[in-house]
Order: C-alpha cells, then structure tokens, then sequence
C-alpha cells in the first residue's frame, strides 16, 4: 500500500464500499476454511481481521477526499502504542495467542497491517493533510495515560506467556486499547450533525472486533485461573481482562446504536451535537 495520501482525487463511492466488504468477506472464509480448522478461537482472528479493515477504510477515505476532517489523531496515536505492545508479545510468544492454525501467523500479519496503514494515515493528518484537521474538536487527550496502564499491567496481569515483560506488554495493549477509542467518540460527540461514511465504517469495525475479542476471552479468561499457597484458586487477572474488555464494548454502544439506525433508514448517521458517550 502507498503512502502517498494525494493519489486520488474521486469520491468514494457505494460500489467501492461494498469490493472493500466483499474482500474483507472473501478473507474472512479464507481464514474459516484453511486456517482455522473450525475451532471457535478463530474469533479472535476474524476480531483483528475486522479491525484492520476499518483501518483500510479510514485511510481509503483520506485517500480519495483527500481530506482527513472528522478523524483523531489522538486515537491513531493510541492505537499504534496498542499494536507496537501487542505485537512485541504475540510475535514472540504464543500465550496470548488463537489455538487454531490461524494464530501461527494470520492473527499477527492483520495486527502489523492495521499498525502500518495507522501509522501511514497518522503521517496524513501530520503532514500533507494538515491543514484540513480539525484539532479543535480533537481534545481528549489520553496519551498521559500510556504510563498509568503500563503501571496497572505490571501489577495485573496474567501469565500465559510465563514471561513478565510479554506478558506486561500484552496486559498494556489491553488497557491502553479500553481507552484508544474515546477520542474518536469525543471528537463526533463534540462536531454532533453527520458522520462520514467512512469515518463510521472505522468505528463501527473497530466495535465488531472488540467484540469479536470479548466472546473469544468470555470463555477464555478462566485460563488465568492460578493457585495460591493454601491451594485455594485465584483469577484476579482474568476477570480484569474481561472486565476491560466488557469496557472496550460498552464505550462504543452509544455510537453503534446512531449507526444501527443509520443503517436501517439508508441514511448518513447522525449524531446529536453532545450526546453522551456509554462508559
């Protein structure tokens, strides 16, 4: 993929929006048929499959509008500290990883692909689109909060990887990836009226595959399960990694509620100009 954000100057358009579903639809059975095996840990796969699609369709829409109005940058900078930690434990270690075939490699390869076309699209709003950034209702700052859930992680984690500093870089991505999103959210709330298409097509993406990830860790947290000395089991650690998880949920229903409607009526979404944001 370039990274030239001046490559085009065409709207785009509905046809364009449903090749893009189609391919993500034609790697999802992809992934189902030859790399899953059919086992139910896949989700986590299709989680992050999803995802990186909605990163493709946010810089598809700087792209072609050459335009990056409406989009955080704080977000964008959130999401890459999440994937750089994820990926220093996933590449390296295989705790935290799907079962099935698909976590040897497909579940990685669509991480560093959403790193990659974040940090191209950041590099957009930074540089060459600049000057349609709209930083006056970019203003949750969250990054101060990198060190504070870096700190959590050390003292919350689990031990899948049998590796502190893996298994703290992963714990990290996880706390970090709760909040990465309300910037976004913040800056709708904030603008209120209409969304663009592909700006709502990210969000809603990203929503998919956090849920994607809590179905795959409502069944999986248990694996945390420790005994301690008095042979009495704990599972401190699992039930805060469900907990953000659950979080990761419900801090984008608000969003996914306008859209469902949009959805339903044919209609651009709409967002009243301060509606709140479920947390």
């Amino acid at each position: 993929m370039s990274g030239d954000c001046m490559t085009s100057s065409k709207s785009f358009n509905v046809p364009e929006t449903v090749k893009a579903y189609s391919i993500l639809a034609m790697c999802s059975m992809i992934v189902w048929r030859v790399f899953s095996d059919g086992d139910y840990s896949s989700v986590l796969t299709f989680g992050s499959l999803i995802q990186c699609f909605g990163f493709y369709m946010l810089f598809m829409k700087v792209k072609y509008q050459k335009s990056v109005a409406g989009l955080s940058a704080r977000t964008l900078e959130l999401y890459i500290v999440v994937y750089l930690c994820r990926l220093t434990s996933t590449l390296f270690r295989v705790g935290y990883l799907p079962v099935d075939s698909s976590g040897d490699w497909v579940y990685q390869l669509a991480d560093v692909l959403s790193l990659c076309i974040a940090a191209i699209t950041l590099r957009c709003i930074r540089t060459s689109h600049r000057y349609t950034y709209q930083d006056a209702f970019d203003t949750l700052d969250l990054r101060v909060m990198v060190v504070p859930c870096s700190i959590l992680a050390m003292f919350l984690r689990g031990d899948l990887n049998e590796s502190i500093f893996f298994d703290t870089m992963w714990a990290t991505a996880m706390n970090l990836e709760t909040i990465a999103l309300l910037p976004q959210l913040w800056m709708m709330m904030k603008k209120g009226g209409e969304v663009d298409g592909l700006t709502s097509h990210f969000v809603a993406a990203i929503a998919a595959g956090r849920i994607c990830a809590l179905a795959f860790w409502w069944h999986g947290y248990t694996e945390m399960q420790v005994i301690d000395s008095n042979n009495q089991a704990s599972n401190i650690a699992g039930k805060h990694l469900l907990l953000m998880h659950i979080l990761q949920v419900l801090v984008s229903l608000d969003f996914l509620g306008h859209y469902g409607v949009a959805l339903v009526r044919n209609k651009r979404m709409v967002i009243p100009q301060g509606v709140c944001i479920a947390v």
